[in-house]
Parts: structure tokens; sequence; C-alpha cells
């Protein structure tokens, strides 16, 4: 995938309408899908931009120029209460959670799991990828399986998006071969304590004596 670049805008048109508009990800403009050749965005007037995927365009800068950038595909996971959102773009390899090298992720002896993403698919998979996690909410082993869930959305994702489909779908088959449960949702939740007993299910012991 090519660098960051600056794109400078020339000419202008008429808002095409009743177009489907999609918003920026740094916000202010609205971008309108053209052909391949010449993508379209709008902010204020309508600019015309060549050679720039119509996914890469992000911000516009005050001269003019478009900038254009790789804004992440984000994941967003839950398991149980733990909550994780993950970022994907084009890098050198980093995993984070937290700011922290997964690397140093806690607890330990469940650093392995939140490892497997990356075991099962190769580290060569991710050596031009940085992944940025946040997780919150939940107990230890429900953020873990939240973070190897986000791992392996995110890449999927962004070979979606910047790869190609079948690199896609090939990462894709071999994720659901080792554990079905890392691209898809897991539904369980803790059943609620009803009256009448100590947990779901137990009930008081009863005597007639």
């Amino acid at each position: 995938m090519p660098e960051a670049q600056s794109v400078q805008v020339f000419g202008k048109r008429e808002a095409p309408g009743g177009n489907e508009r999609a918003t920026w990800e740094a916000g202010g403009g609205v971008l309108w899908p053209g052909d391949a050749s010449t993508p379209r965005a709008w902010m204020g007037n309508e600019a015309i931009v060549t050679g720039v995927p119509v996914g890469r365009l992000r911000t516009i800068d005050v001269g003019g120029a478009l900038t254009v950038g790789s804004f992440s595909p984000r994941m967003h996971i839950t398991k149980k209460t733990a909550t994780a959102c993950a970022f994907a773009k084009q890098g050198r390899g980093l995993i984070k959670v937290n700011g922290q090298p997964i690397e140093n992720i806690e607890p330990e002896c469940l650093r392995l799991k939140a490892f497997e993403p990356v075991l099962t698919l190769g580290q060569d998979k991710f050596a031009n990828l940085d992944i940025r996690i946040r997780v919150k909410g939940g107990g230890m082993t429900a953020q873990i399986y939240a973070i190897r869930s986000a791992i392996a959305k995110s890449i999927v994702a962004y070979y979606a998006k910047y790869v190609d489909e079948s690199a896609k779908n090939e990462l894709r088959a071999t994720l659901l071969a080792y554990d079905r449960n890392l691209l898809v949702a897991d539904p369980r939740r803790r059943e609620p304590k009803k009256y009448g007993g100590r947990s779901a299910r137990a009930r008081f012991q009863k005597s007639y004596r």
C-alpha cells in the first residue's frame, strides 16, 4: 500500500444529486464515490481529485490539498462484559494493548491465549501491520478472549480492505479451522441468580422435620 501523500485539488464541480455519501474519518467533509480514475470529494464545494482510491480520502488541508492516508479498519468486540476496540493500519508489526506491547500482557498464564491469532497465521502476516487495542470491563479471562478476537478480526478486515479477497478468505479459513470463536462472537452469558437458592439452578436444602 502506498505511503500517505497529498494530492492537489483542481477544478470544481456541482455536487451530484442522489449519490450515496460517506463521511471522512477525520471529519469535516463528505465523500461521493466516483469512478475508479477520478474519485470525487466535497468540502463546501465539490473538488475533483485524480489517482486516489475512494476509501483513502481523509482530510482537506487549508491550502486546498487533500491528504491521502490509510485510515484503519476499526473492530469492536465483546466477550461477556469485556469490550475491546482494535485499530489496524500499515506499520512494522507492533501489537499494543492499552498502550503496552502485547508481550507484557497480564496474567502471564493466559498470555499465550492472546498470541493465538499470530501463532496460527504466522508472524509474516503481521510484519507490515500495526494493531492498537483498547480493552476495558469484565475480568482478566474475558479481556484476554476479547483481545484475541480483536486481533483476528482486525487482520481479516485489513486484508479485505487493503490486500485482496483471496488472501482475506485464506486467513479467515485458517482462523475458523483453528477456533471458530476467534471470528464468531460468543453469546454465552452468566445466568442470573433466582430466589430460593444460592445460584441460578441450585436450591436451598429442604427439610420436613
